[in-house]
């Protein structure tokens, strides 16, 4: 996935390309050894999808 920096105009593709990556993290068994190899990547997820929000929350201020 691309990288998104402060200032970069954030777009629906962005986010459909986070939260797929969500959806698809979830459809790990929580028993398969994957889950927990994955679970970091989930982590990143999450945290990139609360920068896009800030970000939106910038753009939509100035």
């Amino acid at each position: 996935m691309d990288q998104l920096f402060v200032g970069d105009v954030v777009t629906e593709g962005n986010m459909s390309k986070l939260n797929q990556g969500l959806q698809a993290y979830k459809q790990i068994p929580s028993n398969d050894s994957e889950h927990s190899h994955y679970a970091f990547i989930y982590k990143a997820i999450k945290t990139q999808i609360k920068i896009v929000e800030q970000m939106r929350k910038f753009q939509n201020e100035n």
